[in-house]
């Protein structure tokens, strides 16, 4: 006898039906707790840089700021060997500055860093700086990184070098490390 698909379903139908009562139930509060990852501690970022091409721009309406672009290698853990670009407005009266970090990575990877740091005149064409900094995100891997920190450096613009180091303590997503 050949049964067909609607009747092999009536038959099937009521014990498909009652086995809906052992299915599992779901996991409780304390189960479902231990799926959650815990915090990992944050990293220290070590990151040493050496700058070559300086922009600066004086304001014309005042010129004892300027806008100061530059651009670096760096060597650092968790990067590797990178870039970077520091984009900042110098205010050599109050001996400020404050600017943007963004450093990437050899795979493409971008940290960006927020800095507010002071100014010391060295020479009319020396500077040392330094400040904390805070860590802002970027991309890839470090889409959700966060930490503060110091930087420091120095720079000679008649020269075109200058230097810049940073330590701070970093999150960010990579090999399961958890945010916070």
């Amino acid at each position: 006898m050949r049964m067909t698909h609607a009747a092999l379903l009536v038959m099937l139908g009521p014990a498909l039906a009652a086995c809906t009562d052992l299915a599992p139930a779901p996991p409780t509060a304390p189960a479902a707790a231990a799926l959650t990852l815990v915090e990992a501690p944050p990293l220290t970022l070590d990151l040493r840089c050496q700058c070559g091409n300086f922009d600066i721009t004086p304001d014309p309406d005042h010129p004892w700021i300027s806008h100061v672009v530059l651009r670096g290698i760096c060597q650092g853990t968790h990067l590797g060997r990178a870039s970077v670009v520091i984009d900042q407005h110098a205010d050599f009266g109050a001996r400020t500055l404050v600017g943007t970090e963004t450093i990437t990575a050899a795979n493409g990877d971008q940290l960006r860093v927020q800095h507010f740091g002071t100014l010391t005149p060295l020479s009319p064409t020396r500077v040392d700086f330094g400040g904390p900094i805070e860590i802002v995100g970027g991309t890839g891997r470090f889409i959700d990184a966060s930490g503060s920190g110091e930087f420091a450096g120095g720079a000679d613009s008649a020269a075109n070098i200058g230097f810049y180091n940073l330590t701070a303590l970093i999150r960010y997503a990579a090999s399961g490390r958890a945010l916070p």
